[in-house]
């Protein structure tokens, strides 16, 4: 009687165990996905979009030359730093010009459309 109880026991704690480790920290229902499911999907997701859905687009129509332009030189960067032959001074000069052009993008971001969600940049 003591071995059945005692091998209840331990199948208890392993199933418990097993679940509290699926379900990560925060509760049931509050996984990566956040409290319930689908809780963190984020902004424009889903009817009406939340608040800033608007500027959100509109931050991407007048952004998108820019976005594809920071594109093309974080590959163009991956590219140089995987030859041996790139000097540092070719990687300093791609990395200034990707952080130039997210500066850029950073100005035309509507910070106040996301009012505590989404990016944040400091300033």
């Amino acid at each position: 009687m003591k071995t059945i109880l005692a091998i209840i026991a331990v199948v208890s704690l392993l199933v418990v165990g097993t679940m509290a480790f699926a379900h990560g920290t925060g509760g049931w229902g509050s996984g990566h996905m956040g409290q319930g499911y689908g809780g963190h999907m984020g902004q424009g997701y889903g009817k009406g979009g939340g608040p800033g859905a608007g500027a959100d687009q509109e931050f991407l129509d007048k952004t998108v030359d820019m976005r594809k332009a920071l594109h093309d030189k974080k590959f163009e960067y991956r590219e140089l730093a995987r030859k041996p032959e790139t000097t540092n001074k070719e990687m300093r000069k791609l990395e200034k010009e990707i952080f130039d052009i997210q500066e850029n993008i950073r100005e035309i971001a509507p910070r106040s459309a996301y009012s505590g969600y989404g990016p944040c940049w400091g300033k």
